[in-house]
């Protein structure tokens, strides 16, 4: 036992020793195994770089670098939509390996303004690897809503010598509304504030116009400050200023011109260099004190803050500019030192934009070539889609923003796939040098086949910056579209784009803003197809698309974007409650008592003016709380009237009620408003007179006031206000009818209110003396308005105005123009005509007359975010000036144009053009006279219609003539709540005359409506492809006015019996309403005597919407160069943009 314990013993001692040693060994192996993998390839996957994060522009790029090779060779160098980044919110784009490290993503459309965003990477970068992602979450967002600069400059206050304005262009870098500015902006003139001034600029914008009003020259700078206040919103919303905005400037006195920046623009192959100053330069001064060195023909355009310096600048990159010490302002500033400085021309960003913003119908058997302008993109992509005929609706839903997108900040971008699906997708490679102009022609006729109906998206892009891009959405089609609704008819015309001829037997629908077909049916032999008693299938289903389909043709219009607009017509009328019935309501007067009887009486007639009898009718009083305060039934006599009495209780409510009359229990045919108010009836009358109606500047005119007591005494010692107005008007003349003396480029003074109290004398006369004040101007009359209060022993005023004339000078120039539209080299005689204040002719006159030719220039301007962008400058050309001399008030001023464009004859007294012209506007072209800069982008022209008379009889015979701007075809129609008749008719000379019977439909008006359009065709000959006229035509039955008359007594004692006398034409089953009234009750709210036949007859307005698709027709283009066909660019399609 002794010896086994021995060798336990030792076992056990062996058995320690062995785990120390195999403990050391794991130990080692562990030590060596990390030492080994810390020094081998990683497993895990980091971004090395994200960019840009923080504040990023609206339109950039993305970039995104990896610690690790991870895209496979064949993913790189080509577009991608995998999802390789997860955006918050979603930013539509692709994606691009520039190599297996390097990731870009170029987003579709620029980033939403004043937007956070968060970016995360995906595992879908990891494709197949085995890496092990350790990345982070990156966060950017667009700039915040803020206020960039505000420049400072003097502006004049035409025709006064010594009084000028301040004007500050505030710089925002979103649009802004001017009406909310007003309520967040202050102003400060050496510390003290500037209450009177003007938010000049009238439309939301990100530069926003502030006149000071009159700023007191001194021989001193002066020291402006502007401060917009926190909360001032953009018109995105969103996120308002956060903190309050100031801005100041000394700006020197009046006697001293300062430079206040130099920057220049692009117009696509011009360069131009704009010069900042305080005031308007003298720009006959210009090429004596401006010089750039080896530059000579210069071309100077000045405004109120700067004048534009054009010259022939290729492969120049950079210039100095040197202005002398000298250059004078117009307000008697000079410049005080000389002004060097080294202009770099500017360098283009990327752009891609279609030649016609606005057009969107292609004609089908045309050339299907679109124009997209390009600068500095060597490869594009085309992408054409088309969208399927049942999601149409949807698809403008989701884009009709772009209809008023007037800010134009960015190009619409439009994403197909749930709408119909890609047709065509092409990369070009471009050759254009650095910041040329490149137009770019687009030819569908490869993508588009005639099995494939609907509407097509075409989208140029950069091929490396996806936001570089522009689209477009088109139709491609045969089938011109006008349509004309009223409430209960639709009426479609169909007309082929390329012949203008009428198209039958085309399947017509009309379809609800919620996609539903609620009208269907063909066009006849005549291409019309009309919709009649429609009121109860649109009932609920609001018309929003017509569409056209004809074998494989198919065409449609939004009813939104194609509303012909007709606020230039006159087309409006009195209110109308109803398109079936005519009622005119009339009381014994328009206020009472609570407790007084109201009578009530009303005569009904159709649409057509005829008696409507033994009809029931309803006539609901309605409370000034809106709730229906009595109800009568009544009906109508043989001669479509009724008389009504009720009682209003004494404690009925005061203020205003109304009585509305229906025919049946729903359909309101008129209504009548009357007060009721515990009122005293006037106590005096009071008449004003005046000695002569015509004042010139410094004279008094004296208005005397005379008022007495109802019951016959002089209202002597009462207490008179007087308010005189002064008010601004165009001169008509008499004497030459047919020539326009209103439109003139002088400035309307502004004059403030006179107020003038006192008391009447003894007599109850006053009189008030108002002196005109001197200096004032304007381009026509200056109507003045007396409003005199006399305020009774309770202090209760009667009121009453009487007006007269005053005469800024003692001629007035008018024009007389043969036509609106003319062509090139054709010879035209203007007429000019000159009277004096008393409207008769000049014998002995001198003026002046000048021809304003304008140009369109696109410019690329830098805006104060640093990005460039176009916008439409207009420029004057003086074609001609002349001295005219008139003989007897008439002068002849014969002259042919040769270019074509918009123009504009102006005439002056000699000596007097700093007072203003007298303008009349005109178009001219011709058959290769028209440039890209002739016409603005306005492509709709207007019709003229004349009648021979003023008014007609139902039956007599009318001529109509129309002037137009071009030849083609025209529809004719005649509506007012529908389209009564039509007709297509051939103009061949720009002018056509139309005999037509005057019908008893067309009582007591008519419109006669045109629309003229032409086969479409490669034609420069005229900038217009449709034209517009809308005029009433007035007719009248003059037998159903009968004369009356009523004899009585003058003055009558009370309480006795008169006999009074109506007389009229001896016709039977005359109907009359008399009514006695306290003349003092008639006084309170001017009651005017009924007159049921100047109501009945009152012009009423046109309610037939018109629409038509021809003013957003794409230009024909041969195609020089084409994207699709292989062509190289055509060097005379490239201009140099800027060196």
């Amino acid at each position: 036992m002794i010896i086994f314990n021995g060798v336990l013993e030792s076992l056990s001692a062996k058995l320690k020793s062995i785990g120390v040693i195999m403990k050391k060994n794991i130990l080692f192996i562990f030590l060596i195994t990390v030492l080994f993998f810390s020094c081998g390839p990683s497993n895990t996957v980091k971004v090395k770089e994200f960019s840009p994060t923080g504040e990023v522009e609206n339109l950039t790029t993305f970039t995104v670098e990896f610690s690790e090779n991870l895209a496979p060779a064949d993913q790189l160098e080509q577009w991608l939509t995998d999802e390789f980044i997860e955006f918050d919110p979603k930013i539509p784009g692709q994606y691009k390996w520039l190599d297996s490290r390097t990731l870009i993503f170029s987003p579709d459309v620029p980033l939403e303004p004043i937007q956070k965003y968060k970016a995360k990477i995906t595992k879908k970068v990891l494709f197949n690897s085995t890496f092990t992602p350790d990345f982070d979450e990156y966060e950017f967002y667009t700039p915040d809503f803020d206020v960039l600069s505000v420049d400072f400059f003097w502006t004049r206050i035409p025709h006064k010598s010594y009084e000028l304005s301040v004007q500050a262009n505030i710089n925002f870098n979103y649009a802004v509304n001017p009406d909310q500015l007003k309520q967040f902006i202050s102003v400060l003139r050496e510390g003290k504030e500037v209450r009177d001034f003007e938010i000049v600029s009238q439309k939301s914008n990100t530069t926003l116009a502030v006149s000071f009003g009159e700023v007191q020259q001194t021989e001193k700078d002066q020291e402006f400050k502007v401060t917009i206040d926190k909360g001032l919103n953009s018109v995105i919303g969103k996120k308002p200023l956060q903190d309050s905005r100031t801005f100041s400037q000394k700006l020197p006195p009046i006697t001293k011109l300062q430079i206040t920046g130099v920057s220049s623009e692009f117009d696509g192959s011009t360069v131009s260099i704009i010069i900042g100053t305080t005031q308007m330069v003298d720009q006959t001064k210009l090429k004596d004190y401006v010089v750039i060195e080896s530059i000579r023909d210069m071309q100077f355009f000045v405004t109120e803050s700067s004048f534009r310096i054009e010259a022939d600048l290729e492969n120049i990159e950079t210039v100095e500019l040197l202005i002398k010490k000298g250059l004078p302002g117009l307000y008697g500033g000079e410049l005080e030192f000389e002004y060097e400085q080294v202009v770099s021309l500017v360098s283009l960003n990327p752009s891609i934009n279609f030649s016609d913003k606005s057009g969107k119908y292609l004609m089908l058997g045309g050339e299907k070539n679109l124009q997209a302008n390009v600068v500095n993109v060597d490869k594009i992509e085309i992408e054409v889609s088309q969208i399927f005929k049942n999601n149409l609706i949807h698809f403008l839903d989701r884009y009709s923003y772009t209809y008023n997108d007037s800010w134009g900040y960015y190009n619409p971008y439009y994403y197909t796939e749930s709408f119909g699906r890609s047709l065509y997708t092409k990369k070009v490679e471009l050759n254009g040098g650095r910041n040329w102009l490149q137009k770019l022609d687009i030819n569908l006729n490869e993508t588009i086949r005639k099995d494939i109906k609907g509407i097509y998206t075409v989208t140029v892009r950069s091929d490396e910056d996806r936001w570089i891009q522009d689209s477009k959405m088109i139709a491609i089609s045969d089938l011109a579209i006008i349509a004309k609704q009223s409430s209960n008819q639709f009426v479609v015309f169909v007309n082929s784009i390329e012949s203008a001829e009428p198209v039958a037997d085309v399947e017509v629908s009309v379809i609800s803003f919620n996609n539903q077909v609620r009208l269907q049916g063909k066009t006849n032999d005549k291409g019309i197809v009309t919709f009649n008693n429609v009121e109860e299938q649109l009932k609920g289903f609001f018309p929003q698309l017509v569409t056209a389909e004809k074998g494989d043709d198919f065409n449609y219009i939004d009813l939104r974007e194609t509303f012909i607009e007709t606020s230039r017509f006159d087309v409006g009328g009195k209110t109308e409650y109803s398109d079936t019935y005519q009622a005119f309501i009339y009381g014994d007067r328009n206020i009472y008592r609570p407790g007084d009887k109201a009578n009530i009486s009303a005569i009904i007639r159709d649409n057509n003016i005829n008696v409507v009898k033994d009809l029931p009718v309803i006539i609901k009083v309605i409370s000034p709380t809106g709730k229906v305060f009595d109800e009568f039934k009544k009906d109508l006599n043989n001669e479509g009237s009724f008389e009504l009495s009720f009682n209003i209780p004494d404690y009925a409510l005061t203020g205003q009620y109304r009585a509305d009359l229906f025919i049946g229990s729903s359909q309101l045919i008129g209504v009548y408003s009357f007060s009721v108010e515990d009122f005293v009836p006037d106590k005096i009358r009071v008449s004003l007179k005046k000695e002569k109606e015509k004042f010139f500047e410094g004279e008094k005119a004296e208005i005397k006031t005379e008022a007495e007591y109802l019951f016959g005494t002089e209202a002597s010692g009462l207490k008179y206000e007087a308010d005189i107005q002064l008010r601004h008007q165009p001169f008509v003349s008499r004497t030459f009818r047919d020539y326009d003396f209103s439109r003139s480029t002088a400035e309307n003074t502004r004059i403030e209110n006179t107020f003038i109290d006192g008391n009447l004398n003894e007599k109850g006369e006053a009189d008030i003396t108002y002196i005109v004040p001197s200096g004032l101007s304007g381009g026509g009359i200056i109507k003045g308005y007396a409003f005199v209060s006399v305020f009774d022993l309770t202090g209760r005023p009667v009121n009453r105005v009487m007006d007269f004339s005053v005469y800024p000078k003692k001629y007035f120039v008018g024009i007389k123009a043969p036509g609106y539209y003319f062509g090139t080299n054709e010879k035209l005689n203007f007429q000019a005509a000159v009277v004096d204040y008393n409207d008769a002719a000049i014998s002995d006159f001198t003026g002046t007359a000048q021809l304003v030719r304008y140009e369109w220039k696109t410019v690329l301007k830098k805006d104060y975010g640093d990005r460039y962008y176009y916008a439409s400058e207009e420029q004057e050309v003086i074609e001609w000036e002349k001295v005219i001399n008139f003989k007897n008030g008439l002068a002849d001023i014969p002259f042919v144009l040769s270019k074509s464009g918009k123009y504009q004859l102006r005439i002056a007294k000699k000596g007097n053009e700093s007072d203003g012209f007298v303008y009349k506007e005109f178009y001219a072209y011709g058959w290769g006279s028209s440039t890209a800069s002739s016409f603005e982008v306005d492509k709709e022209g207007r019709i003229d219609i004349v009648f021979d008379k003023e008014k007609y009889e139902p039956g007599e015979n009318s001529k109509i003539l129309f002037m137009t701007p071009f030849a083609g075809k025209m529809l004719i129609t005649f509506e007012r709540n529908g389209v009564y008749e039509h007709q297509y008719v051939d103009v061949k000379e720009r002018s056509f005359e139309l005999n037509i019977k005057a019908k008893d439909s067309f009582m007591p008006n008519t419109y006669v409506t045109a629309t003229l359009f032409r086969p479409h065709k490669i034609d420069n000959q005229a900038p217009f492809l449709v034209a517009h006229g809308f005029a009433s035509m007035k007719v009248e039955k003059a037998s159903n006015k009968l004369p009356v008359t009523i004899t009585a007594n003058g003055k009558v004692k009370p309480n006795t019996k008169q006999t009074i006398l109506i007389k009229t034409s001896p016709n039977k089953d005359i109907y009359v309403t008399l009514a006695a009234v306290d003349e003092g009750i008639l006084q309170i709210k001017n009651y005017q005597t009924p007159d049921p036949y100047a109501y009945l007859y009152a012009k009423r307005p046109l309610k037939v919407s018109s629409y038509d698709l021809y003013k957003l027709l794409l230009p024909e283009i041969i195609s020089i160069s084409s994207s699709t066909g292989g062509d190289k660019l055509a060097a005379e399609l490239q201009k140099r943009a800027n060196p």
